[in-house]
């Protein structure tokens, strides 16, 4: 991963991973890979891609709206 790309190997992955739900994509790119989406997707297969996509940081909106 750099900041012009992200390249994904996908050679030797066998199984896909269930299609998120609006809520849980949404959840991704407002509050990150938070400990709240770690609970929620920690057990999935393409949990350290999310990881990777979402990396954990402060909230990215105002807490306020946080409901």
């Amino acid at each position: 991963m750099s900041d012009e790309e992200v390249q994904l190997d996908t050679s030797g992955v066998g199984e896909t991973a269930d299609a998120l739900d609006e809520g849980e994509f949404a959840h991704l790119p407002f509050c990150r890979f938070d400990a709240a989406a770690g609970k929620r997707f920690g057990a999935r297969s393409d949990s350290p891609l999310l990881r990777t996509l979402f990396p954990e940081q402060d909230f990215v909106i105002w807490r306020s709206d946080a409901f």
